[in-house]
This record gives C-alpha cells, sequence and structure tokens, in this order.
C-alpha cells in the first residue's frame, strides 16, 4: 500500500535550505511521529540538529535512522554528527562505511569525499581536510570546480578562525 506524504512534504526542503532549522526540524518530527518508519526523515532531522550543533540528538536520529536501514545518507548523518561530537576515529568509520553506498557511482563518491573533508575540517582536522581536497582535486576523473569550490571554503574558514579576535577596524 502506497502511503502519501504528509501534506507538509513540500514546504520541508524550503525550511532546512533557506535557514529555517526550526521549523524544518518541527516539520520532520511531525513526519516521524506520522510514519516512524522513514530511514531518510531521521537522517535529514540528524542533520538539521547538527547544523543546530545539537550533536547528541544528530547522533541519536542517525543510529536510529541507520537501525531502520542502513543507507548512504544515514551513514553521512553519523559521520557528520560523529565529527561534530569531536569522534574523529569513529566518524572516519562512518564514512568509510557510506562508501559502500555509493555503488561505484563517481558523483556521489565526489560529494561524500567533500562531505568527508568538510566535516573532518569542522571536527579541528584542518590539515587533514585541506590535504584530502587538494589530493582529491589532482585525480583525472574528478570534477575540479567542486574541488577547487569546497577548498576556497575552507580557506576562507581558516582565515576567519585565524582573524578571530583580532580587530577588523584600522583605527583600532
Amino acid at each position: 500500500m502506497l502511503h502519501a506524504d504528509p501534506p507538509h512534504h513540500k514546504d520541508r526542503p524550503r525550511c532546512i535550505y533557506h535557514g529555517r532549522l526550526a521549523n524544518g526540524s518541527k516539520l520532520l518530527t511531525q513526519e516521524i511521529k506520522a510514519d516512524a518508519s522513514k530511514y531518510i526523515t531521521y537522517a535529514n532531522r540528524s542533520l538539521v540538529m547538527a547544523r543546530k550543533l545539537d550533536w547528541d540528538r544528530a547522533l541519536q536520529d542517525a543510529i536510529q535512522s541507520l537501525s531502520i536501514r542502513p543507507s548512504l545518507i544515514g551513514y553521512i548523518a553519523k559521520g557528520v554528527a560523529l565529527c561534530g561530537k569531536q569522534r574523529v576515529r569513529d566518524a572516519r568509520t562512518a564514512f568509510d562505511l557510506a562508501f559502500t553506498f555509493a555503488n561505484g557511482d563517481s558523483n556521489a563518491t565526489l560529494l561524500l569525499f567533500l562531505i568527508k573533508a568538510i566535516a573532518l575540517f569542522n571536527a579541528n582536522e584542518h590539515e587533514e581536510a585541506m590535504m584530502r581536497v587538494k589530493e582529491l582535486a589532482a585525480g583525472p576523473s574528478v570534477d575540479p570546480v567542486a574541488c577547487r569550490v569546497v577548498e576556497a571554503y575552507l580557506r576562507v574558514q581558516l582565515g576567519t578562525i585565524a582573524l578571530d579576535g583580532k580587530c577588523y577596524d584600522v583605527s583600532c
């Protein structure tokens, strides 16, 4: 029997992607209450919780997603949550398991490598993340634009970290 998506289903991506995390979280929670067997909904809520820096809840939802059905998005969510909790070794394992769900899709693999690099960077593994992106960009069959965008993002983040607490006004 097919189940129709809840009426708010079409609003979910807009709430999540336009920074209205509280609304996105509420909509995903409503969707889970309506049907707790949707592993993707738990994974999506895990990523929202990660954006909100609620790492415990993010990890809890990722684990629930994976208990319903192991998936690429579930392992990505778990890896992100574990990086947020500074459990880098466990995060690497989660990301490695995510690769088994890429099914040889080079675009999915590239995206996963870049997500892993950003998550490691956010767990203060700056050098490793930068090295991974640079090495990936040098590959023969990789989209260099995607790698350069992530590299630029990480460099801006490094600059922001380096300048944190410094005076930005020349009158200081």
